[in-house]
């Protein structure tokens, strides 16, 4: 047997011991390194009342024995083109005691309406190509192959202007007084009329309804999404009034589409 064909054949036999290689146009194959190989992406946008921007929040999979294990990564832009960057997990100086993966946090302010390529890179696993494309209403990645890493939804709607949402949870005989608040509401408030799908804060599902699936609380509650064409005053005082008159049986959750928490 030749040299050349056993140097073959022990590159084959490597390839197949790290479950992971494919050669790049005849260069150096690029095999799964020292790097945790399944990490979540979850898509959020930040509201705030003078700007908005996607944000990518990045957690292992996998917990870790401590609760603030940080992950390294990055992100570059040229033009329409970005390239982000997942190195390794980050363990912490000291322990905060608990277990909860590795989470790390990426800002994306730059992106403006259009298309852009998209390589996501996990040390020197095999590059994850594809596209995201921001609109007015929405943020939609499209990728195809995602190596090492799993989008948790692959498209994000966007909160439109004057959007008020939010919950009321009620104890036991107070669903009455739950249904009141929600009539007011609607006096000074029109439907939202919102699509159905993901908003990092809520979803909206088939029935049209309102769904919280962070949301951990031990009472029912009565969803809403409502457009507000008054004054924040207006608003405030519905929602002091009956804080104030039922302090122990509502528990009212009201937010903004610029960031303001009721």
């Amino acid at each position: 047997m030749s040299t050349s064909i056993r140097q073959c054949l022990h590159l084959g036999i490597l390839c197949l011991m790290l479950t992971q290689c494919e050669l790049d146009g005849g260069k150096d194959p690029i095999l799964v390194a020292d790097v945790e190989k399944e990490f979540d992406v979850k898509l959020w946008e930040v509201l705030k009342p003078t700007e908005r921007y996607l944000q990518l929040h990045i957690s292992t999979i996998k917990d870790k024995d401590c609760l603030n294990y940080g992950i390294d990564q990055s992100i570059k832009q040229n033009g329409s083109n970005l390239e982000f960057n997942i190195n390794k997990v980050l363990p912490p100086e000291v322990c905060q005691q608990g277990i909860g993966p590795a989470k790390a946090v990426l800002d994306l302010k730059t992106l403006t309406q259009g298309r852009y390529n998209l390589t996501v890179n996990l040390g020197k696993v095999v590059p994850s190509r594809g596209s995201i494309t921001v609109t007015s209403s929405a943020y939609s990645f499209y990728m195809p192959e995602q190596y090492g890493f799993r989008l948790q939804k692959t498209i994000l709607n966007r909160v439109p202007e004057q959007t008020i949402w939010g919950y009321v949870a009620y104890t036991e005989g107070n669903k009455t007084v739950a249904d009141q608040f929600l009539q007011e509401l609607v006096k000074i408030s029109r439907d939202a009329g919102l699509d159905k799908g993901y908003y990092g804060y809520f979803e909206v599902n088939e029935s049209n309804g309102l769904e919280f699936p962070t949301l951990n609380i031990d009472k029912p509650i009565l969803s809403f999404a409502r457009n507000y064409i008054d004054t924040d005053p207006k608003l405030e005082a519905l929602i002091k009034n009956f804080r104030s008159k039922y302090p122990q049986g509502l528990q009212i959750s009201l937010n903004n589409n610029l960031g303001k928490v009721f």
